[in-house]
């Protein structure tokens, strides 16, 4: 039923010709089929491809108009993969999914859907157990340990504001530091449009990166109190 409703617009054929906007034209190529998980189980989606012939670049309008650009899951069971993600380790929030909803989908796309966030830590020493927090849009604050998040306590939202813009200022999506030493310092921003982490040792020689993770260190206080 679900999949007849979706398809009765007959794949959102448009013309044979749309624009982008931009001024570009798009020419319609073929209907193409993306199956779709959602809440109520697999459907296939049809939809009308149009493709623009300088750019080599196409699209489906459907897959915009659904919210499933670049995805195989609808936007209903990303929303419970970000929140099984921001409460559960990865991997039990894929077990959570399987089992409350009948959705199967792996640890690491539960990882990937539950953004923006932040992760930041040490990794080596003697002890070589590494320490690793997790800091996510909505200011919660989690610890993580044997693949199990912990959550610590909400940060303020002047400390959340100031970390996000040490990050900025420093533009931490273009940084590519790795630079590992008996004792790592890491700090990686996952967001909706990257995914960067940069790995250091000498403090004295990453001063940005250092006011960056003494701010993120400082939502950890009480914990370590």
């Amino acid at each position: 039923m679900l999949e007849l409703f979706i398809n009765a617009d007959g794949g959102d054929y448009r013309g044979k010709t749309v624009s982008d906007g931009e001024g570009h034209k798009y020419d319609f190529i073929e209907f193409r089929n993306k199956r779709l998980t959602t809440v109520l189980g697999l459907v296939t989606v049809k939809r009308a491809y149009y493709y623009n012939r300088d750019s080599g670049k196409g699209y489906c309008p459907k897959d915009s108009a659904l919210d499933i650009e670049g995805a195989s899951y609808s936007s209903g069971v990303r929303r419970m993969m970000a929140r099984v993600g921001a409460y559960r380790s990865f991997a039990l929030g894929s077990e959570d999914m399987q089992e409350l909803a009948g959705i199967v989908v792996s640890a690491k796309e539960v990882e990937r859907l539950e953004s923006p966030r932040i992760h930041f830590g040490k990794r080596g020493g003697f002890t070589n157990i590494p320490l690793e927090y997790v800091l996510t849009e909505k200011a919660q604050l989690f610890k993580l340990e044997n693949d199990s998040l912990l959550k610590i306590r909400k940060v303020s939202s002047g400390q959340l504001d100031n970390i996000n813009s040490l990050i900025s200022n420093t533009g931490f999506r273009d940084l590519n530091i790795n630079e590992p030493g008996n004792i790592s310092y890491f700090i990686r921003v996952v967001t909706d449009d990257y995914d960067n982490e940069v790995l250091w040792h000498d403090s004295s020689e990453m001063q940005g990166l250092a006011m960056i993770y003494k701010a993120l260190m400082e939502t950890t206080s009480k914990e370590e109190e």
